[in-house]
């Protein structure tokens, strides 16, 4: 199988793009393989495919079928880089949402764009218990179209090996297409996560960039 693709950098979460169609039946296949190290190394993988919308310029598709913020802003870049829109506002769709995402796009220097996007707000929450290695740590559930996110704040260091735990166990507990857990701290006015992202159908694993956010309104990422 021939692919093409392009790898970009959403605020350091590596993602791969491919551009060519290719049926959804491999999506899980092709993207295992380019996410391991001795291929193109990505944390996470979509495909581009033909909007279903006529106000859409693009359709993202991730390869389990799940909502991801980073995704949409790779896409939206990738539609501005392109010259798929004219306007430096427009519209794409997204697996894992239902309606129509707003991306305002600027181009910054050569490869090198600004994007914001609007994002689905159709969601639950709900208080939650994770255990893990004879303990348990109190949060809530995040819970959207495609993936649910463990969110609680972070009273000890936590280090990688254990992220991987609290996932993968997280997924074995609830069903969704991916599963995430987001370790949050306070400074001041800002809060400071660290997230990890568990896709099963794919086997995908990734610690996400950090972020912060200002606990008055702003927000960026580190």
């Amino acid at each position: 199988m021939i692919l093409d693709f392009v790898k970009l950098s959403p605020a350091e979460n590596t993602t791969v793009l491919v551009t060519n169609y290719i049926h959804p039946c491999y999506y899980q296949s092709a993207a295992k393989d380019i996410m391991s190290y001795s291929h193109l190394n990505a944390e996470q993988v979509g495909f581009i495919t033909e909007p279903q919308h006529k106000n859409s310029v693009i359709r993202l598709e991730m390869a389990g079928g799940e909502f991801c913020g980073n995704g949409v802003l790779a896409a939206g870049a990738l539609s501005k880089y392109l010259g798929l829109t004219k306007g430096d506002v427009f519209k794409i769709e997204s697996s894992g949402s239902d309606e129509l995402l707003e991306c305002h796009v600027k181009k910054l220097e050569d490869r090198v764009f600004s994007v914001k996007s609007t994002m689905p707000v159709d969601y639950k929450h709900k208080e939650y218990r994770l255990f893990t290695e004879n303990m348990g740590i109190d949060g809530f559930l995040a819970e959207f179209k495609g993936i649910t996110h463990f969110v609680f704040e972070l009273k000890t260091n936590i280090n990688e090996q254990l992220m991987e735990k609290l996932v993968k166990n997280l997924s074995r507990k609830i069903s969704a297409d991916a599963v995430g857990i987001i370790p949050y701290t306070r400074r001041n006015d800002y809060v400071f996560i660290k997230p990890c992202v568990y896709v099963q159908k794919t086997g995908s694993l990734a610690l996400c960039s950090s972020g912060s956010w200002c606990l008055k309104g702003c927000n960026r990422s580190c």
